[in-house]
Order: C-alpha cells, then structure tokens, then sequence
C-alpha cells in the first residue's frame, strides 16, 4: 500500500510538471504568433522602408497598398485626422500648407498588443508635385 501511494504522488507529481511546461509551451507560442506572424507596426514599417523611398508617386503608394490588400482611402483635406488635437501631418513634423494630399492605409485585426488585436493607420504625406515626402505608421 504504502508503494502505491508513493507512485501515486509520483505521478501526480510528474503529471502537474508536465501540465506546466505545456501551459509555458502555449504561452511562449501565443508570444512568438503575436510578435512575428501577420501584421505588425514594426514589420509594416520595415516593408514601407523598403518598398516606397521619398519620392515615391501617390500611384506607386496605391498599387503597394493594393498588392498588400490593405484599404486605403485619399485625402486633399490633410486636417481631417488628428490625435490629441495635432493633425496628422503636425504629429509627422510637418507643415501641411506644403501638402497636397495624403493617404490613409488601415489595417484591422492587427497585432499591436500582446493580446488584444487593434488597427495599424498608415499616412503617406505628398508634396505639391505628387511625391511621397514621408510616411507615418
């Protein structure tokens, strides 16, 4: 008797162990999906960076944006959107009597916290000639 309680506490032992490291194996998996796979602001930044130089045209903006399905929308109105009471352009150091017109990339059901999904907004900034001058993630 005393044996078979022994393996018993053994095993109930071993088996809350192994509960554990299956629980840290969810865990660190549910981090490395959150951080590496689908869209994140750092890897949108790093596939702007690379894609669409300043100078870019608007139409080469629209048809990247397009090949990365993501929706967009145009606007001459560079005051339209603010946060905190700055426009967008202010946020991006810039002035927006020089703009002629930026556009508007949403991404929804991105991987912008840990857990929770949320949007990434992308702002391309164009000068009077049609030329990408920034972006802003």
């Amino acid at each position: 008797m005393i044996i078979n309680l022994f393996l018993v506490k053994r095993k109930f032992k071993f088996g809350c162990i192994g509960f554990a490291l299956t629980v840290l194996a969810l865990i660190a998996a549910l981090i490395f999906y959150r951080l590496e796979c689908g869209w994140t602001p750092k890897k949108v930044e790093r596939m702007i960076k690379s894609a669409l130089p300043p100078g870019s045209s608007r139409q080469q903006v629209e048809i990247w944006l397009k090949q990365q399905k993501i929706e967009y929308v145009y606007q001459e109105d560079v005051k339209g959107d603010r946060t905190d009471d700055k426009t967008m352009p202010e946020i991006a150091g810039l002035n927006s009597s020089e703009l002629s017109g930026m556009i508007r990339g949403t991404i929804p059901d991105a991987h912008v916290h840990l857990i929770l999904p949320g949007k990434i907004e992308i702002y391309f900034f164009f000068d009077s000639t049609g030329k990408m001058i920034k972006h802003l993630v």
